[in-house]
């Protein structure tokens, strides 16, 4: 019977050729040997799947399947590794030199259920060192988590298998953006042992037309994966401990995708009774009273307040500063455009 593998390294790709290779060969020129490499290709119609053919080797584990999202590659990836420790990368991405060495060193040295890294985001232009918080306990390292102060992204997570096997923790396959929290959270909730692994492995690629890039377009997502954060708390009895950073994960999850939504949806009535519900004072939060100027513009944090006080007003507001940009588009194009002194008054 093969020895089982410390490391299962996790790579998914989909319709990336011009970077899975420089992933791969990351991983594969590694000085360690005690791993094991996934590579799930969810569903790729370019030539990702021919720069992976390329870097065939005993050591690399194929999952060929159609296109179903991240989350369903990352299950077929759980389902396929056979390593005491999971380590999921992005096909973009790439590790440094010595990475896997330096995992495993700390995981022999001081065995932990999820062992948290830093990570380094690579621009066009620059390169920037992000430091993930260390804390001293389980509640205080949850408490990071909700207020995304350690950020749920999985290339700073290596997870005991065991762990995530044993508690049937699963990515949701209904969300596609911010699946990663999810399974996080409820990781954290579950884990005996956390430790901290100062400095980055990891460099995280920023590039036109990623998932994470266009985190805009999936709005849904986010207020799916609020929701499901917060039922798993509410099944382990920690919906109330953590009050302050519940609210801020709503603010930045739900509120900011319901101040860039229409409006008009037959949801964003329903979401906001329901926010305002659970968080009456949102806005009066530290951490929302903080981040505000940072995520909104003027106009946009007068919005933010009308909808704090009433979901009708914000929803006027919002169609006010519509009219008014129309209006600002079409002075001067109009018969009504300060002809004769009637209509628009133009300058």
């Amino acid at each position: 019977m093969p020895k089982q593998p410390l490391l299962s390294v996790v790579v998914t790709a989909h319709n990336i050729d011009k970077y899975i290779g420089r992933c791969l060969r990351s991983v594969l020129t590694q000085n360690f040997d005690d791993y094991e490499l996934i590579v799930v290709d969810d569903g790729s119609t370019d030539r990702t799947s021919e720069v992976i053919a390329v870097y065939q080797c005993a050591r690399l584990h194929l999952v060929t399947q159609p296109n179903r999202g991240v989350s369903a590659a990352r299950n077929a990836a759980l389902d396929a590794a056979q390593g005491t420790y999971l380590w999921q990368l992005d096909g973009d991405d790439w590790i440094d030199a010595g990475a896997l060495e330096r995992i495993a060193r700390h995981l022999h040295e001081a065995p932990c259920d999820i062992l948290v890294t830093d990570l380094r985001v690579d621009y066009p232009d620059r390169s920037e060192l992000v430091t993930l918080p260390n804390a001293a306990s389980k509640d205080e390292w949850l408490s990071n988590v909700l207020s995304l102060k350690a950020p749920s992204w999985p290339p700073t997570r290596v997870y005991r298998r065991a762990l995530l096997a044993q508690k049937a923790i699963r990515y949701p396959e209904h969300i596609r953006y911010s699946e990663d929290m999810c399974v996080d959270v409820a990781a954290f909730c579950h884990a005996s042992s956390i430790r901290k692994l100062d400095g980055t492995c990891y460099h995280y690629v920023r590039r036109p037309g990623s998932l994470t890039g266009n985190a805009g377009r999936y709005i849904h997502d986010d207020i799916r994966a609020y929701h499901y954060v917060r039922n798993v708390l509410e099944q382990q009895g920690l919906l109330g401990r953590y009050p302050d950073e519940l609210a801020y994960l709503a603010f930045r999850k739900v509120y900011l995708g319901l101040l860039g939504a229409g409006g008009n949806e037959p949801w964003h009535a329903a979401e906001y009774r329901q926010l305002r519900k659970d968080y009456p004072c949102l806005m009066e939060v530290a951490a929302v009273r903080q981040d505000l100027p940072v995520r909104l513009n003027r106009g946009k944090r007068l919005l933010a307040h009308a909808y704090a006080l009433n979901h009708t007003l914000g929803h006027l507001l919002k169609k006010g500063g519509r009219l008014a940009k129309w209006l600002a588009g079409h002075v001067g194009r109009t018969p009504l455009a300060g002809q004769g002194g009637t209509g628009v008054k133009t300058r």
